[in-house]
């Protein structure tokens, strides 16, 4: 037997104005049709709430319908250590996934690079370089996010996709990462 997959922004759910209707809603149609609940990017409901506030309203309202929803919900974030107390006491079964291994990655970078073909030809990678691309501990989301803005320049520069292109914009953000004081994502290529 299949479920079916009910996807909800986690925007959806927070500073509407019937808001308690609105999450009654999402809950009751899950619950009719069996189906999964998935709220993706769900962080507006992990750091801990203020005093007042809408969105610590929306936060109040959200948790306390899901007291009583009977249904399947996942929550997706990548801030596992921002979570509110009282929505971790709500959560029955926590999965973290592990970051991608090495040949989890190849096979992401091979899915994406596939898809950036130019007028000009098919990416131009040597097995070498895919190796060095593969030893980058990036998630699915950053390699699909270099591998199409440089399809998107090399398509407008009317180029092929290189590792000479992969790299640069790997530099880029891992340039922009320390202007923000932000912890190195990605590893240098140059290593």
């Amino acid at each position: 037997m299949f479920n079916v997959l009910f996807p909800v922004p986690a925007g959806e759910l927070i500073g509407d104005r019937c808001l308690e209707d609105h999450v009654s809603n999402i809950f009751k149609t899950a619950s009719h049709f069996n189906a999964i609940l998935l709220v993706d990017e769900a962080d507006v409901f992990l750091h801990g709430r203020s005093v007042g506030g809408v969105h610590d309203h929306s936060v109040t309202v959200f948790l306390r319908k899901l007291e009583y929803f009977e249904g399947v919900l996942f929550l997706t974030t990548n801030r596992v250590d921002e979570f509110d107390d009282a929505i971790l006491s709500r959560i029955h079964y926590k999965l973290k996934y592990e970051a991608l291994g090495r040949e989890f990655r190849r096979d992401v970078w091979r899915s994406f690079l596939s898809k950036s073909c130019t007028h000009q030809g098919s990416p131009q990678l040597s097995s070498d370089e895919l190796h060095k691309l593969e030893g980058l501990d990036l998630s699915a989301r950053e390699i699909r996010n270099l591998a199409m803005i440089v399809h998107a320049l090399t398509t407008v520069s009317k180029d092929r996709v290189s590792y000479t292109h992969l790299e640069q914009a790997a530099e880029s953000n891992e340039e922009f990462a320390h202007a923000f004081n932000r912890t190195e994502r990605l590893e240098t290529m140059y290593n």
